[in-house]
């Protein structure tokens, strides 16, 4: 989980629709609808053509809040809303949606998100040295100020009701049979290492009580109508998701769907396998019987390495902390994704997050183990049917290095889903 701050600009004047409308929005209006934008060069060049006055450095600041707003946010981060009205009082929620443009406000509110508020705290209750987040200049920022994440964590635990405690048959069955979305026939695998989303109690309610297999857009249907969370990634006018996209780009290309024998290069073949990706990613990715099957190494769903909830929800002990669950579920979880792997023979397993390269090779036969070979050093290896590759969200990494890959899994590989 992530915890952010946005101020409600000089005056507070967004402030009060905020908090009214549930939501929190920035300024930039005169940019209008961002949704269409896939990186954040694009966001620049946007910004640069519609408003070339600007100097380069202040552009690129803008281009950075913006992008923090539209893309890095995600749904269960926190949102700290100092209040220009009252300034005594810092507003804190949580957000409920992906980035979306209301056409129907005033402009000024045009850019916003879902949020879920939580309560107000005031500044009166920080130390001195927690109070020093506020002095930073910028309207859009990451907390990492330690003091205050320590604060902010600790306010948020107080708003958990200690009675609400997770179904002990559903989690076990999370635990110990959930194994993801789309086709278990799948002749392909994406593998992951935990699934993202909010650590929130509502939201782990919806997921335990999904099957070991499930529709994903079935899931997020669910989690709206249950929670109030809404993403756009399945919707008609779809966001591209961060992880997703770079995942299915190979896919595409890899299957020969992309268009292209080469990485695109011109900014019509962009557009197109762009629109071929969102188009993918809006009606097939993860649905059963596409020939895919999207799952991870760890049953919960985690915002980071760094959270974990799960001992507030469960008094299992093997949940009170994130070491001891590791500790004891992924021995569990690669023997069941062994045993599936065993069964059902995909034909290949893209496997993506370095730091699990090691791990995601344990579900492999012996043999299979023995063919390795690197197809771009540091970034993307073949192990035997598994093709290990950076996350897709690594910084760094252009579209054309995911479209290599693709090539290469096109050119060594036989697979035909569509």
């Amino acid at each position: 989980m992530k915890y952010w701050m946005i101020r409600t600009g000089r005056k507070g004047q967004r402030e009060a629709y905020n908090l009214e409308q549930n939501v929190i929005t920035i300024g930039w209006s005169w940019l209008g609808d961002i949704s269409k934008i896939d990186n954040k060069e694009e966001l620049r060049e946007l910004q640069q053509q519609v408003d070339p006055e600007h100097p380069n450095k202040t552009s690129s600041g803008y281009t950075t809040k913006l992008w923090q707003f539209f893309d890095e946010m995600e749904i269960g981060d926190l949102i700290v809303m100092p209040s220009k009205v009252d300034h005594a009082k810092v507003y804190v929620g949580r957000i409920k949606s992906s980035y979306s443009y209301d056409h129907s406000t005033d402009p000024q509110f045009s850019h916003q998100r879902e949020v879920k508020w939580l309560g107000y705290f005031e500044r009166n209750d920080l130390t001195s040295e927690a109070l020093n987040t506020f002095k930073s200049p910028h309207s859009v920022f990451q907390i990492h100020h330690k003091p205050f994440l320590e604060f902010l964590r600790a306010f948020v635990s107080s708003k958990h009701n200690p009675e609400n405690k997770l179904d002990p048959d559903k989690l076990e069955h999370r635990l110990s049979q959930w194994l993801g979305y789309g086709d278990i026939d799948g002749e392909i695998w994406l593998l992951g290492m935990e699934e993202g989303g909010s650590t929130s109690f509502e939201e782990a309610k919806v997921r335990i009580d999904l099957p070991a297999v499930s529709n994903i857009r079935e899931f997020h249907r669910r989690l709206h109508k249950e929670t109030g969370m809404a993403t756009r990634w399945f919707t008609e006018n779809a966001i591209l998701q961060s992880t997703y996209a770079p995942l299915i780009r190979i896919l595409l290309c890899a299957l020969g769907k992309c268009g292209y024998d080469q990485p695109v290069s011109s900014r019509k073949d962009k557009d197109q396998l762009r629109e071929r990706i969102r188009d993918y990613q809006r009606d097939r990715f993860g649905k059963e019987d596409e020939g895919i099957l999207v799952t991870e190494l760890l049953p919960l769903s985690n915002q980071s390495v760094a959270d974990w909830e799960y001992h507030r929800f469960t008094d299992r002990k093997d949940l009170q902390s994130r070491d001891t669950y590791e500790e004891i579920w992924k021995p569990k979880r690669l023997e069941l994704l062994s045993k599936l792997y065993e069964e059902k023979q995909p034909s290949l397993v893209i496997a993506y997050g370095k730091s699990n390269w090691d791990e995601y090779t344990k579900i492999l036969s012996e043999d299979e183990n023995h063919y390795t070979r690197e197809i771009i050093p540091g970034i993307a290896r073949r192990v035997g049917p598994m093709v290990l590759i950076q996350h897709p969200v690594s910084k760094g990494i252009k579209n054309k290095t995911w479209e290599e890959i693709g090539h290469y899994i096109k050119e060594q590989f036989e697979i035909s889903i569509f």
